[in-house]
């Protein structure tokens, strides 16, 4: 999920009752979905624009599923790695409990966010 709609590279609106859950149990609206490359190599399919949003976030789910891969935690990053060849396709450092990745595609400015509690939670924030 983003809040930045210049971050797609396909765009589709969304129903205007579509919503998602936040953590604390607020509805918020989701503005639209589509594809977002966030390295060179990675390329998420079916993001969701959510423009209340502070920061972007992906789930554990989404790397696991869309791009074929295992993500190993350790006490300070994460890696993610491809699951045929073994090779690391992405990394990210953990800061206050949550796994920040640098998107080389997308402004310096931003982040992604990967939380472990999200692995549980499909549509919560």
């Amino acid at each position: 999920m983003t809040p930045l709609p210049k971050h797609f590279s396909t765009y589709s609106p969304c129903p205007s009752n579509k919503k998602i859950s936040t953590a604390d149990g607020t509805l918020i609206t989701t503005a639209g979905q589509g594809d977002v490359q966030i390295t060179p190599t990675i390329i998420l399919k079916n993001v969701l624009h959510v423009p209340k949003l502070s920061t972007n976030l992906i789930y554990i789910q989404k790397f696991t599923k869309d791009l074929l891969c295992n993500v190993i935690f350790h006490s300070n990053s994460c890696i993610l790695q491809d699951k045929k060849s073994g090779r690391t396709i992405g990394h990210a450092r953990e800061w206050n409990g949550l796994y920040y990745m640098k998107n080389r595609n997308l402004p310096i400015e931003s982040h992604s966010l990967i939380s472990e509690s999200t692995i549980t939670s499909k549509e919560k924030v």
